[in-house]
């Protein structure tokens, strides 16, 4: 063994020395092989693709840690309070086939893009009004067909006709127009503290009010013009009810004070308190002209048994601390049974300065609710009363001249007031088991003065197979109104004539346009012209068109909708706008509780990523927004972008939202079948939706689901995440939340869960009752 090893060693030397021979002899470029054939392909594929691979790691690594750096960035500067646009450090190419980039100034903030297309609209008399910022307001004469503006700038030059219409100038300061006679008179917003109270002073042309021989303006809480132009009616800051009569010549000027000699302590007349105002009427006002203006009816709200909350009032001032205020608030928890305002109603004669209390029916409770007033003839006026659970209503007819009052029918929508036949139009739902709401018509019952007190003789004049939402007009035997028709999620206007259709039938005259499925409209008292407000899915656009009848033979006639005008149109805007990256919006019905006995059928709208693809792996996180409060609806074809687009586009989130059980547009069953049941029905049905759709769609990433809701909204996710079958929702955000029904007011938290009768689990109680 040792002889081999040592002649080994004793080689190398050799070996070596004939290496260093060989390499001295060869040239230069004999270093390399001069064979092609000799190199290493396969080697050097395979080093670049090696090389390739681990670049390609880094670079999907630099990506998805930008966006975390940058997701990081973005929630330290909203905990800073300062809202940027941190994803714009994301590289444009990740987006470019999609459209630009909406940033949150966007669609949050008062920059928001989708407001330039919107138009503040109204229709008074026989004239469409509409804000042409800056110059003023501009109409449209429906008789006339003809076009005018006001120049806010040349205010005392203007002649117009017919009453009252609301708009906000530039300045933020708010104000009305009452158009009298053919003078039009300026009320100003001065101190608006909250979203339906303000007081403010008359102007422009000519001083109104109380202080006589001044011309230093009054403060008024608020004012309405009688139908003829020949009165202004008007509430001082103590509550008290004037009318001024010939105010444009002061020398003889009449001023009545309505309120004179009725009890002022603890009583607001003609001005609704706060629960009225934003609950209730959700108007700053609680007087009623006769369409003759000779009566002036008007309620009076006692306050006496009503307890008050200190609440701290921030205004636009910048003020750090704010001020408080003292707010009447009745609450559910209140052991009071008569905490809330207490109602009286009276109607004033103009012609014999008399006024009268019209009391309640012994049937009717003392704390019962005034729902509505609605003059139906210039004699006779109809008021509506709820019970304090709201499960009972009484309508009830007065007249001036009999001085009478009788039950009419037990209903609560606003009637349509048919004078020429004694009758009155009312939508009330239908006796099945589904409800949908329909067309009735009710007599009116007045017999050589005396009362009758008995439900009027009820007929069905219309009964579609969906719910009716809003009668706008009836001109002869046309009726036009608002539904969803078969479609929940849509609305449109309607036509509909006894003797042309079934009493099921009728037809819709704004579904040929796909671009506008969610519309709302206002209706010409000549039924010549509508204004056409579409709300989506295309983008906001209001319109006027023409209501053109077509005489096809003799008693049979249609109708069908031309174009006139745009009330405004940007279309260089419109489609700047469209370029921009936006969500893919999905309709599905989906079945809930499948094959068992409380299967059902919800709508859902989702939101969707545009570069979702679902036939690849990728996966989305999915937010369930919320809402689920009884009578209200999430799922529809409208179009009103806001932050949920902000974190479909740039966080690439599925947005879902679903109309479960107590939503409205199916019926009156399927509305209140959450009636005793709130934080159960509606809870089930939205938890049961997510796992449908996430359990159908593999693009939802299941272990990233969570919830946002604000108010009943917040209520939900609290119900939702204390679910004992909650195995998919991980996180959610409670904004608002209602925590105690105690602790609501009054009139809201009786509307929605009849507290009175049965109590119910907030959403801390659900929490706690499932902790492990």
């Amino acid at each position: 063994m040792s002889e081999v090893v040592a002649s080994t060693k004793a080689s190398e030397p050799d070996l070596e020395n004939n290496l260093l021979a060989k390499t001295d002899s060869l040239g230069e470029n004999e270093l390399v092989a001069s064979n092609p054939q000799q190199k290493n392909w396969k080697g050097i594929v395979l080093a670049l693709l090696v090389i390739l691979f681990i670049s390609g790691i880094i670079i999907i690594a630099s990506v998805l840690s930008t966006q975390v750096f940058a997701l990081y960035n973005a929630i330290s500067d909203i905990n800073h309070g300062n809202i940027v646009d941190t994803f714009s450090l994301l590289t444009d190419s990740l987006d470019h086939d999609y459209g630009t980039q909406l940033n949150f100034d966007d669609l949050v903030t008062n920059n928001n893009i989708y407001r330039k297309f919107q138009v503040e609209s109204y229709m008074y008399g026989k004239y469409f009004v509409w804000r042409d910022p800056p110059t003023g307001l501009r109409f449209f004469d429906t008789e006339a067909g003809t076009e005018g503006l006001i120049d806010m700038n040349r205010i005392n030059e203007v002649t117009f006709l017919d009453p009252l219409v609301t708009f906000q100038v530039p300045s933020n300061l708010g104000f009305e127009i009452t158009i009298v006679g053919n003078h039009l008179v300026i009320f100003h917003y001065h101190n608006q503290k909250f979203r339906g109270s303000s007081s403010g002073g008359l102007g422009n042309l000519i001083p109104i009010g109380s202080n006589k021989g001044s011309y230093e303006q009054p403060m008024l809480f608020k004012s309405v013009a009688d139908p003829t132009g020949q009165r202004i009616a008007f509430v001082d800051l103590q509550y008290q009810l004037y009318y001024q009569e010939k105010f444009f010549n002061r020398s003889e000027t009449i001023l009545t004070h309505v309120t004179k000699g009725l009890p002022s302590e603890n009583f607001q007349y003609a001005y609704p308190d706060w629960l009225y105002m934003e609950e209730i009427f959700e108007v700053d006002r609680a007087m009623w002209w006769s369409p003759d203006g000779m009566k002036l009816a008007f309620a009076a709200f006692d306050e006496k048994n009503t307890k008050s909350i200190n609440i701290t009032l921030f205004k636009s001032d910048n003020s750090v601390y704010g001020q408080s205020v003292n707010i009447k608030y009745p609450k559910a928890g209140d052991l009071n049974q008569k905490n809330v305002p207490l109602i009286s109603f009276y109607v004033h004669g103009v012609k014999t300065k008399e006024t009268r209390l019209i009391p309640k029916p012994n049937y009717i409770p003392e704390d019962a609710i005034l729902s509505f007033v609605k003059w139906i003839t210039d004699d006779v006026l109809l008021l509506s009363y709820l019970d304090r659970p709201q499960v009972t209503v009484w309508l009830l007819a007065v007249s001036w001249t009999t001085n009478t009052t009788w039950k009419s029918k037990e209903n609560n929508k606003e009637p349509i007031a048919l004078p020429e036949e004694n009758k009155f139009l009312i939508i009330l739902p239908q006796e099945d088991k589904i409800g949908f709401r329909a067309i009735a018509s009710l007599d009116l019952y007045v017999h050589e003065g005396r009362a009758v007190d008995h439900i009027s003789a009820m007929t069905w004049i219309h009964r579609p197979k969906y719910d009716i939402m809003d009668i706008y007009l009836k001109n002869g035997d046309d009726i036009f109104y608002k539904s969803s028709g078969p479609n929940p999620m849509e609305m449109h206007l309607f036509w509909f004539n006894k003797n042309l259709h079934r009493i099921d039938e009728a037809v819709c005259l704004s579904c040929n346009n796909t671009n506008c499925t969610y519309n709302e409209f206002l209706v010409a008292p000549n039924a010549k012209y509508t204004q056409w407000i579409c709300r989506g899915p295309d983008i906001y656009r209001a319109s006027i068109f023409e209501l053109k009848r077509i005489d096809e033979k003799e008693n049979i006639h249609s109708y069908k909708l031309d174009f006139v005008k745009y009330l405004k149109d940007l279309p260089k805007e419109r489609e700047q706008y469209k370029k921009h990256k936006l969500p893919r919006v999905e309709f599905h019905e989906l079945v809930l509780r499948a094959n068992t006995s409380d299967e059902l059928k919800v709508n859902a709208k989702v939101l969707l990523p545009p570069e979702l693809d679902k036939s690849h792996i990728t996966q989305y996180p999915l937010l369930l927004f919320t809402y689920a409060g009884p009578s209200t609806q999430m799922v529809k074809t409208d179009f009103k972008p806001d932050w949920r687009e902000y974190m479909v586009t740039r966080l690439r989130t599925i947005i879902m939202m679903v109309d479960g059980r107590g939503t409205s547009g199916r019926g009156r069953g399927f509305e209140t079948s959450v009636y005793k049941h709130l934080g159960d029905y509606e809870i089930a049905d939205q938890l049961e939706a997510v796992k449908v759709f996430a359990s159908k769609n593999k693009y939802v990433n299941q272990s990233q689901i969570g919830a946002f809701g604000w108010s009943y909204g917040g209520f939900t996710v609290g119900h939702l995440l204390g679910h004992p079958r909650n195995e998919l929702i991980r996180c959610g955000v409670s904004v608002a939340p209602v925590t105690n029904f105690k602790l609501y007011g009054e009139i809201e938290k009786i509307a929605v869960t009849s507290l009175g009768a049965c109590m119910y689990r907030t959403a801390r109680d659900q929490i706690q009752m499932n902790k492990p």
